[in-house]
Order: C-alpha cells, then structure tokens, then sequence
C-alpha cells in the first residue's frame, strides 16, 4: 500500500512538473510572436519550397506575373521584404496571391478589412498566430 502511494505522488508530480514546462513553452512562443509582430523575417527563404503551393495551385485567375515581370521587379526580394506571416501554410499562400493579382474590389476589400481585424484585435491576432504556429509541426 505505501508503495502504491508513493506512485502516485510520483505521478503526480510528473505531471506538475510538465503542465508547468508546457506553459513555460507557450509563454515563451506568445513573447516571440509579440515580438516580432509587424518586424521582418530575418529567417533563409527558400523559395522553391514556397512556390510549391502556387506551382500545385490550378484554381483559374485574372492575372498571374510572368517569369519575366518577377525578375523585373525583383518578386523574391519584394516578397521577402512583405511576408510576415506565421506559418509555412500562411507564406505559400502569400506567395501565390501576390503572384496572382485579382481585379475583385470586394475580394480585395474583404481581405484588407481581415487584416485591419487583426491588427485592431491584438487578443484575437495571437489567439490565431498560436493556432497557426502549429501549423509548421510536420
């Protein structure tokens, strides 16, 4: 019987001890994103990878840049120098819509009142951004 006890307090401690390491990691996840909310990336962008889901992505569109227009205007450059987004699933698709301007005004008015959403709503912003954070887990 003591030793059945003694097992449990064990237990019971190991979980302690790692609810308190797994909310010592999210604090630590939600301080980063805080920080570096609005900042660029300094990460590597590997673009073949990124351009993977704009390669894949068949849906029709009204425009889509030329290979010559992307080296005119430097495309990688200027989508390094834009992308902050949280996830590799957030840049792709960043990469894509860039690549495939739309002439929907509604389209683009709706996109840009989500954005203002999330920058009014820092509480909301974060919430997402550590939902999306896992999102770069294989």
């Amino acid at each position: 019987m003591p030793y059945l006890f003694f097992i449990l307090i064990i237990v019971f401690v190991f979980i302690i001890v790692m609810q308190s390491g797994m909310t010592a990691r999210r604090k630590k996840m939600l301080d980063q994103l805080k920080a570096g909310w609005g900042k660029p990336k300094t990460d590597d962008f590997n673009f073949d990878e990124i351009g993977l889901y704009t390669l894949h992505n068949q849906q029709p569109c009204f425009h889509q840049l030329t290979e010559q227009t992307r080296v005119d205007i430097d495309f990688n450059e200027l989508f390094a120098f834009v992308d902050r987004t949280t996830s590799h699933v957030g840049q792709q698709y960043l990469f894509d819509r860039m690549q495939k301007p739309g002439n929907n005004i509604a389209e683009l008015k709706s996109l840009s009142d989500k954005a203002r959403f999330f920058t009014d709503n820092v509480s909301e912003r974060e919430e997402v951004q550590e939902i999306l954070v896992s999102l770069n887990n294989s």
